[in-house]
């Protein structure tokens, strides 16, 4: 086991093992049933608050945004957005792959045809987009989008300006497990290898190599070489100087806006808001 395997194992076993305490603590007071998954509340130098939970669905969840405080979430069929006191749900002729949002707050949906826009009068499909576009789309809040597309066995990252024209960001090889693009730039899971990129910088950055990221389900870019991914059972705050469990969470949505962190539950369906994450991710933290 080299040592950044080690260490992210580490930290995964202490998260679980906190987590596992705090079971024991409570198993005289409540009944326990073998379907209980083990619960790692958020670190202690994090506030959290819950803010909203997805209907229940059958179907899985493919988009998770936040604008302006509000999440929306998409799921293959439909795309769900939660206002001050309401929980809007918008039906979707297509099968729905993935939802994003530029600086505008122009949302696209991503469908097995082609592109959608979501505007005042409901969704449309975008021609141009669907004419330039062949990969894969991301977009939280930046003026532009990015689309990570294959060429010849390499995983191209392409900024894409407003008229569409393409600015290349990184070539990289490997399977995409996870990506995300903000207003602070590009965060990628790409193997076993966790990349940032900070917007207007020179070169990307390979922040840690290790085989647990294989299973990391989604990423954000949260500061300077500073990220958070999400993996089957745990949230976990990856930086230049360490590894933190932020909470156990199973089957985790992340995205980063305003020094929030969000986080949507695949498995509850709860969403929920940390601040707080900038006191985390140092050694003397």
């Amino acid at each position: 086991m080299n040592p950044a395997t080690g260490k992210l194992a580490s930290v995964l076993f202490l998260s679980m093992l906190t987590g596992a305490l705090a079971s024991v603590a409570a198993a005289n007071s409540a009944p326990q049933h073998c379907q209980q998954q083990i619960y790692a509340a958020p670190d202690g130098r994090l506030t959290p608050h819950v803010i909203g939970r997805v209907p229940k669905s059958a179907e899985p969840i493919v988009g998770f945004e936040i604008i302006r405080g509000k999440p929306l979430v998409a799921l293959p069929h439909q795309l769900i957005v939660f206002a001050d006191k309401s929980v809007n749900e918008l039906a979707v002729p297509e099968t729905v792959s993935g939802l994003s949002f530029n600086q505008e707050s122009r949302l696209v949906l991503q469908t097995a045809t082609g592109f959608l826009t979501v505007g005042d009068t409901g969704l449309k499909p975008d021609k141009t987009m669907s004419r330039t576009l062949h990969g894969r789309l991301y977009g939280s809040g930046s003026p532009v989008f990015v689309e990570v597309r294959a060429h010849q066995g390499v995983l191209q990252f392409v900024a894409r300006k407003q008229d569409g024209s393409p600015f290349l960001i990184a070539s990289l090889k490997g399977k995409l497990h996870a990506a995300s693009w903000n207003e602070l730039g590009l965060a990628a899971v790409v193997g076993d290898s966790l990349y940032v990129w900070q917007a207007g910088a020179k070169n990307i950055v390979r922040l840690v190599t290790d085989e647990g990221l294989s299973a990391a389900r989604d990423v954000v870019l949260i500061g300077s070489n500073r990220a958070v991914v999400t993996l089957r059972t745990t949230v976990l705050l990856i930086t230049s100087e360490t590894m933190t469990v932020v909470m156990g969470m199973p089957l985790a949505h992340c995205r980063f806006q305003q020094s929030v962190l969000y986080l949507l539950d695949g498995r509850t369906g709860l969403i929920w808001s940390l601040v707080g994450l900038d006191q985390l991710g140092t050694r003397k933290g």
